[in-house]
């Protein structure tokens, strides 16, 4: 083997570290010149109040089976340390060193899991938190002895908290060579197609070596027996790991379907790439997960009867590949998807019937959760389970309940979390992912994919019974029952705007957030052990930075967050029937959250017995029955038998008060959407008061400058003591504040030209909701050294993008025309119903002026953003940064219907610093712009300078 991977470990801490704070910095080692600096002994001690003695020292530790840890710091008294500070206090960091020896030069393939960040010789690489093991790191490494430095970090939500004998966090490594060592060589690559089942020579075994490092995790739907593919999207996860920029030319499929006595059709089909071959690139290195259509549509009715009777199905993804000499291709056969019985009993009391026909309402037994793909608001594809009800009728205006599970939960393989609600009679259930098992706490791009999931269903359900209602065909079941479909008859899933959103822990806390922020989308919400915020559920108090930075501006960061504080829009869900649960000795999420949502929500209400807590005792945070009990089930028949005479809260509260921070992230409240801010970020509202008697609505506003009226029925509006009479409100009715301080009835376009709106406020964060992949610009030309940086770090980015949100991005340099946009906008319209979002996004890297498309960018006519950069200085409004290692991130609106994400540093340093600030994952207190320096190494955000928003026309205003 070329290497060797040291089994002994340098330790050095425990030191204190907040929730969410590493990416900021706040290394307290950093005051004696960095970890890197610091050398082993046996003596040397450092100060930190986690230790009795204020100090803590160097041990060792032994790898097994690269398996570090679990570390123990045996003289540390936690349980005395969590007396003030709960176990928030557990939240610690440490640092480990080993050393990786290179025999010869090497390609190697690694990832570290359970930590989020790692050094190669100082080169910093992401890592796996929350242990995917979904991507690894390819890094081309001269002989020699390299060192390894590891910054582990305790996060209590990751490795828990409270466990008598102290917090233990621990890492593992995966590495391993590139098999293709030689893989650059013309021999391996001639000018010819190869496939990875050809055999007997060279090239073909190094291919297959190389296939199955760089195709993995395909994503297909089920297969549903007598109907067909749920879905007809699937993607392939393909890492570049050749040395030049690699395009996807074409997928194939080839399906073999299998009967329970031998193969009965094999069927090759070519695949619809969802992005056009010039956009499915990938440079050196990176990972993506291409998208892609089929379908089964032109095989002989003989054929496709048989292929839809299959038991199994088994799918070879077949993809060309071109480099700018060559082509070839790999091909992945690993996939195989057993058929889901759409009929199959779950209960013992299934119905024994010789026929039964299909007409308005359609009897089936209760059937099994399957797995669909749809387009999610990226135009990626994603996936979700779905419940089927025991009867399929045609009601479109019944509810659904939308599932959504909890931290760390994985909805494909996770069956107990699919289990733990009970099919209904009627009503469908889906379990959205959230894109991943961990996702964004059900904000911001995870609230998309689950509302997005439930349009999906809906044209999933359509494409099977398209299929399986032609030619009336009919459906065996296990003891030859028949259930007939006719073509005539439908059937629906029920109205996505009538959901009843359930969920349990961080899914809990999700359903708060989807209660408060889209009320007007549910008829109900059932939470369990929902947190009320991730600053309440692991405190921030402990953060290294409260001893160094100005309140003023801790403030100005926390309103970047303060859009996902759940108790502070609670006012917004009053009305909603609402079941909040919980374990009386939950230690995970405490019953004290589910409490304060309960005592808020009465308030708002005026009534102290409107809602009550169902606090079950002697139950911990999790148990089978939490969402499958009496109560629950009870509460669950009440509303879907009450559906069709439950009506939004917006039309049955005579008096209500609609509160936000952010109308990016606000949806449809009370029938009113709010459009735009006097103050961006500043917390507003509009208090309203109907009077039915005269069919006339009164709104009081605090910092609101337009708003939109969607539904509802009053046709005299008074806003502020001014009267609008005779409102038609049959397409919505936009109302902006002019500059005397009067309201007005918009007719014109808005907002003109310049002007923001909620489409295009931020924060940082809204980056990950662009209705595109992301596109990281770096400069094309510059000094080799600095170009590998750019390449380092847009590589970082794309790959945390891909881990953390399962979303994709494009790495191109700043000579790529801007017409591809153009291109992808009208192609992705076609392709995704016109369902996306007006923006989206490119993110671009930069040094001084190195970066020739951000000049560009601050120059467009019509972009007005109150930022300049040059090599000297950072200008932000009237105020100068030109301290070496000072770095910007900061948002920016762009060309056609682009928003930028501008990262600059006055040198490499600045804009590293700056780089690590772009949020990937939730909780980062990051704002429209932040301009950083060296010294948040040490003292976390207590070292950034400056820090805010911008106004309507883009004044910059802050800290």
């Amino acid at each position: 083997m070329s290497f060797q991977l040291s089994s002994v470990w340098q330790v050095l801490g425990p030191f204190p570290i907040g929730m969410r704070e590493q990416d900021f910095g706040a290394d307290p080692l950093e005051a004696y010149g960095g970890f890197s600096q610091l050398k082993y002994s046996k003596t040397s001690q450092f100060p930190s109040e986690l230790s009795p003695k204020g100090q803590v020292g160097w041990t060792k530790v032994k790898s097994i089976d690269n398996v570090v840890g679990p570390l123990l710091f045996p003289d540390i008294r936690w349980e005395q340390n969590g007396i003030p500070f709960g176990w928030s206090i557990e939240q610690y960091q440490a640092w480990a060193r080993g050393n990786l020896k290179i025999s010869k030069k090497s390609h190697i393939l690694i990832q570290l899991h359970g930590v989020t960040s790692f050094y190669i010789n100082q080169q910093k690489y992401s890592g796996d938190l929350y242990g995917y093991k979904s991507t690894l790191h390819w890094v081309e490494l001269e002989t020699g002895t390299y060192s390894l430095e590891v910054r582990l970090v305790h996060d209590v939500r990751v490795f828990g908290g409270g466990n008598k004998n102290g917090p233990q966090c621990q890492f593992s490594i995966s590495i391993y060579p590139l098999d293709c060592g030689t893989m650059v060589d013309d021999a391996l690559f001639p000018r010819q197609q190869y496939h990875r089942f050809h055999s007997n020579t060279s090239t073909a075994n190094t291919t297959t070596l190389l296939g199955r490092d760089m195709i993995k995790q395909v994503l297909m739907p089920s297969f549903i027996q007598y109907q067909g593919f749920a879905g007809h999207f699937g993607s392939v996860s393909i890492h570049n790991l050749i040395p030049e920029t690699l395009h996807v030319v074409s997928i194939r499929l080839v399906f073999q379907a299998y009967h329970h006595i031998s193969d009965v059709i094999t069927v090759l089909r070519p695949a619809i790439l969802l992005q056009r071959s010039n956009h499915t690139t990938m440079v050196k290195g990176q990972q993506r997960r291409i998208g892609f259509s089929f379908d089964l549509k032109n095989n002989t009715v003989h054929d496709e009867t048989l292929f839809l009777q299959a038991n199994k199905v088994h799918v070879k993804v077949i993809v060309t590949f071109a480099t700018s000499t060559n082509t070839f291709t790999l091909v992945d056969d690993s996939t195989t998807i057993n058929s889901i019985d759409w009929n199959q009993m779950n209960t013992n009391n299934r119905n024994k019937a010789s026929s039964v026909e299909a007409t308005t309402t359609t009897t089936l037994p209760t059937s099994s959760v399957f797995l669909y793909t749809f387009l999610d608001f990226d135009g990626s594809v994603q996936y979700a389970k779905a419940k089927r009800p025991k009867v399929l009728d045609a009601n479109e205006n019944k509810p659904i309940i939308l599932a959504l599970h909890g931290a760390g939960v994985d909805v494909e393989h996770d069956t107990f979390w699919t289990d733990s609600i009970d099919a209904q009679d009627s009503v469908w259930i889906v379990f959205p992912t959230g894109r991943t098992s961990w996702g964004m706490d059900w904000h911001g791009p995870s609230m998309k994919n689950a509302f997005y999931s439930l349009e999906g269903l809906a044209e999933v359900m359509d494409l099977l019974f398209s299929r399986a209602t032609d030619g009336n065909r009919s459906q065996p079941s296990d003891d030859q029952d028949w259930i007939v479909v006719e073509k005539s008859e439908s059937f629906s899933i029920g109205n996505i705007n009538r959901l009843i959103y359930m969920g349990h822990s961080n899914g809990g806390q999700g359903v708060w957030y989807l209660a408060t922020h889209h009320p007007d989308r549910a008829i109900a919400a059932v939470a369990a052990a929902g947190y009320v915020k991730i600053q309440d559920y692991v405190s921030y108090n402990n953060w290294i930075s409260h001893s160094h930075i100005d309140p003023l501006l801790f403030g100005v960061l926390e309103s970047a967050y303060a859009e996902y504080n759940n108790d502070l829009h609670l006012s917004n869900m009053v009305g909603l029937p609402v079941l909040a649960k919980c374990g009386s000795e939950d230690d995970n999420v405490p019953p004290l959250h589910s409490r304060k949502y309960v005592r808020l929500l009465n308030e708002y209400s005026k009534n102290p017995n409107l809602i009550k807590l169902s606090e079950v005792e002697g139950k911990g945070h999790w148990w089978d029955t939490v969402l499958n009990d009496q109560e629950t089930n009870d509460f669950l028949k009440k509303i879907i038998q009450q559906n069709d005479n439950l009506q939004p809260s917006s039309l049955n509260q005579h008096h209500f008060i609609i509160t936000t921070t952010n109308p990016a992230s606000l949806g449809v409240v009370h029938g009113i959407q709010i459009e735009q801010l006097l103050i961006p970020y500043r917390k507003s509202s509009l208090v309203g008061d109907m009077d039915t008697e005269n069919n006339s609505l009164n709104l009081k506003s605090l910092n609101v400058s337009a708003f939109k009226i969607c539904n509802r029925k009053e046709s005299t509006i008074t806003i502020d003591q001014m009267v609008f009479h005779h409102v038609n409100r049959k397409e919505g009715v936009l109302f902006v504040l002019d500059n005397n301080g009067k309201w007005m009835i918009e007719t014109s376009k808005w907002p003109k030209r310049g002007e923001r709106s909620r489409l295009s406020y931020g924060p940082i964060h809204r980056v990950y909701e662009s209705s595109k992949p992301l596109m990281i610009v770096i400069p094309n030309q510059s000094q080799s050294s600095t170009i590998d940086n750019y390449r380092h770090l847009a590589l970082q980015i794309s790959h945390d993008w891909y881990l953390y949100g399962g979303g994709d991005s494009m790495i191109v340099t700043d000579d790529h025309p801007l017409v591809t946009f153009e291109e992808i906008e009208m192609e992705s319209t076609e392709t995704m119903n016109n369902r996306i979002s007006p923006f989206f996004f490119r993110i671009y890297l930069d040094i001084g002026n190195d970066n020739q498309a951000v000049s560009q960018l601050l120059g467009l006519n019509g972009n007005n953003v109150d930022i300049e950069i040059n090599h000297s200085a950072i200008q932000v409004g009237s105020r100068y940064f030109d301290r070496p290692g000072s770095g910007i991130l900061f948002l920016s609106p762009g060309s056609l219907n682009e928003m930028a994400i501008v990262i600059s540093g006055l040198d490499l340093e600045g804009l590293q610093l700056a780089c690590q600030l772009l949020p990937r994952r939730t909780g980062m207190l990051i704002p429209e712009w932040v301009v950083t320096s060296p010294l948040t190494k040490e003292q976390g955000v207590g070292g950034i300078l400056g820090a805010g928003y911008f106004g309507n026309n883009w004044q910059a205003f802050g800290y």
